[in-house]
């Protein structure tokens, strides 16, 4: 495992366990835009709904979801040449099964596997990936 790995594995620790008790409405979803912890700041943070889909770099084909869920797209620069892009995919606080998942795909390939992150969302567990 790479030191980058453990670093992105931290943050989802960091970001997902005292935020996803908060998480209940929209509002508190939509307020984490723009928030920084330490190297890394969240981008946007929007409510996603059932009927939704999201459509992933590689292979693109749309990924329907089917549970609702807070996604956080963010950025971590722990250094100014850095640019690690991740998403977190946080269900619902009543919906939460207060496990923390993270997907990935290893070595350097620059891509979030969103299916992983759809099946471990009906889990209903928080996730984290990085590109």
């Amino acid at each position: 495992m790479r030191k980058n790995d453990l670093s992105v594995g931290a943050l989802g620790l960091i970001l997902v366990l005292p935020l996803a008790p908060s998480l209940a409405e929209a509002a508190a979803c939509g307020g984490l835009a723009g928030k920084s912890y330490g190297p890394a700041t969240v981008v946007a943070a929007t409510e996603v709904g059932p009927g939704s889909a999201v459509l992933p770099k590689d292979p693109p084909v749309p990924v329907a979801l089917d549970a609702p869920f807070c996604r956080i797209e963010g950025v971590i620069r722990p250094t100014p040449d850095s640019d690690i892009k991740f998403e977190v995919w946080l269900p619902p606080a009543d919906k939460w099964n207060g496990k923390y998942e993270g997907v990935g795909n290893g070595g350097f390939a620059g891509s979030l596997i969103y299916r992983s992150m759809k099946a471990a969302l009906n889990a209903p567990s928080a996730k984290i990936a990085r590109k």
